[in-house]
């Protein structure tokens, strides 16, 4: 603010992680762990809309997996414990979230996977005890001290394949949906406080789905050197109880042409970004297409 500090945001904590790894006995490999996190947080000054507070957290996990080579299921497992206090405020959340999912290799050129998960994430401190000017969001942010844990449940499927290991010709699709109960979101509330549009976390039900599309091919190659074109799309959707969720990414498509050789490597890419004018959240406004052009290049040197 001038020359003066106007606010000051400060952090403070240590978080410690433990991991046994299992190598792999016969088809069967996996971890276990845990870790521990604790941050201290402090908001000084006119734009301190979060009050200060300390966040702990503990949690313990495992992984498996049984890899047959043509077929394979992996899983997890994970339960973790959430506090966060404050002056006056004391909230603890107790999570528990797993996976299970599976693969199977028809072929040294194909892939194909499917996955289930269900998850749970405490809500934030900002989430629960925001209330003032958040000059970073250009919005006044209200928090609800009544947030509960959100829970959801996704599924995915994902697949790979390569005409033959002697063509660089190859496919990757994922497709994914997801269902929330109890999502967090950051909501318009058609009011000003401060000179600032008023927004509060609220919970609700929301669904998320969308899909990418890679594909790519070698158009010229000569011992170590090769030229590559290679083509992304991608989509999201996300709609809640209250309406389209803000701030979804439009969809995509990008085209990138590469070089790459012994000790040169590059690659144009294009992208190209849809213009974001329906499904729009209230109070959100449109924004245009645009075409953005990247340049990479490197060299190795010995």
């Amino acid at each position: 603010e001038g020359e003066e500090v106007g606010t000051r945001f400060l952090s403070d904590g240590y978080e410690a992680r433990v991991n046994l790894i299992r190598q792999k006995m016969g088809d069967v490999s996996g971890a276990v762990g845990f870790n521990v996190l604790e941050r201290h947080f402090e908001a000084i000054g006119a734009e301190a809309f979060v009050p200060s507070s300390t966040t702990r957290e503990f949690g313990t996990y495992a992984q498996s997996r049984l890899d047959r080579g043509a077929w394979g299921i992996e899983g997890g497992l994970r339960g973790d414990r959430k506090e966060i206090t404050s002056a006056g405020f004391s909230k603890a959340f107790d999570n528990l979230s797993g996976s299970l999912g599976g693969f199977w290799k028809p072929s040294d050129h194909a892939f194909f996977g499917l996955s289930v998960t269900r998850s749970e994430r405490a809500p934030s401190d900002v989430e629960l005890l925001a209330d003032g000017p958040h000059a970073g969001t250009g919005a006044y942010e209200i928090g609800n001290a009544a947030l509960k844990s959100e829970t959801g449940y996704s599924v995915e499927a994902t697949g790979h394949w390569q005409m033959d290991s002697h063509s660089a010709f190859s496919l990757d699709a994922h497709l994914y949906s997801s269902r929330f109960d109890n999502f967090i979101d950051l909501r318009p509330t058609g009011d000003n406080e401060d000179g600032l549009p008023v927004y509060r976390y609220v919970q609700t039900d929301a669904d998320f789905w969308g899909f990418e599309l890679e594909g790519g091919v070698n158009l010229w190659s000569r011992g170590a050197q090769a030229v590559r074109l290679d083509l992304a799309y991608d989509y999201v959707r996300g709609k809640s109880d209250l309406g389209d969720i803000a701030r979804i990414a439009p969809s995509a498509l990008t085209a990138t042409l590469g070089y790459e050789g012994e000790r040169w490597k590059s690659h144009l890419e294009v992208r190209h970004v849809a213009a974001a004018d329906t499904h729009l959240a209230a109070f959100e406004t449109p924004t245009d297409a645009y075409t953005a052009v990247n340049v990479f290049g490197s060299y190795w040197i010995n």
